[in-house]
C-alpha cells in the first residue's frame, strides 16, 4: 500500500510538474502554450504552493519555485529508474505518509465520483471537484517535502558507551 500511494502521488506531481514548467517556459518565451485549454488541473499540482496562494506572491518566484519542483520531480524519476533496491525515500513515512495518503484517497474518489456523474450525465462535477479539495492543499507540498527531506544524509554518530580496547 506505501509504494502505491507514493508511486500515485508521484506520478500525479510529477506529470503535473513537467506539464507546468513546459507551459512557463512557453510564457517565459512568448509563446501561447498550445495545451494551456485543459484547465487548471496540471497547475493545481505542478507547484507546491497551494493555487489559492499562488496569486499573493510575485510571479517570478512562482515560475522558480514550479520549475524547481520539476527538477526535483526529475531527480526521483532518474533516481527510480537507475535504482534496484528501495525506490520509495526514506523520508516518505510518519506525517508525510499520512497527507500523501489522504490526498490519494481524495484523488482516486474524486475523480471516480466525476467519472459517474460523466457517464450518468447527472450533476456538474462540483461534488467531485470539493473532493479534490483535500489532494490541492496536501499533495504537492508533501511530495516537495517528501523529496527535500531525501537530500538529508544520516551521519554514523559514534555510540558513547563503545569503548576501543588500546
Amino acid at each position: 500500500m506505501r509504494s502505491f500511494v507514493f508511486f500515485v502521488g508521484f506520478g500525479v506531481v510529477a506529470i503535473s510538474a513537467l506539464f507546468n514548467s513546459v507551459g512557463i517556459v512557453y510564457y517565459l518565451i512568448g509563446i501561447n502554450f498550445p495545451l494551456n485549454n485543459l484547465g487548471t488541473l496540471p497547475n493545481m499540482f505542478g507547484n507546491p504552493i497551494p493555487s489559492m496562494f499562488r496569486y499573493s506572491i510575485p510571479i517570478y518566484l512562482s515560475f522558480a519555485v514550479a520549475i524547481g519542483m520539476a527538477v526535483l520531480m526529475l531527480r526521483r524519476a532518474w533516481l527510480i529508474a537507475t535504482s534496484n533496491t528501495n525506490r520509495i525515500p526514506s523520508s516518505f513515512s510518519g506525517i508525510l505518509y499520512t497527507m500523501v495518503s489522504i490526498s490519494v484517497i481524495s484523488l482516486c474518489v474524486g475523480f471516480l465520483i466525476l467519472a459517474i456523474s460523466i457517464l450518468l450525465k447527472a450533476g456538474s462535477g462540483v461534488p467531485a471537484g470539493l473532493l479534490l479539495i483535500p489532494a490541492a492543499f496536501l499533495l504537492s507540498p508533501s511530495i516537495a517535502l517528501i523529496e527535500l527531506l531525501s537530500f538529508r544524509t544520516h551521519k554514523i554518530t559514534p555510540n558513547p558507551s563503545f569503548k576501543r580496547d588500546a
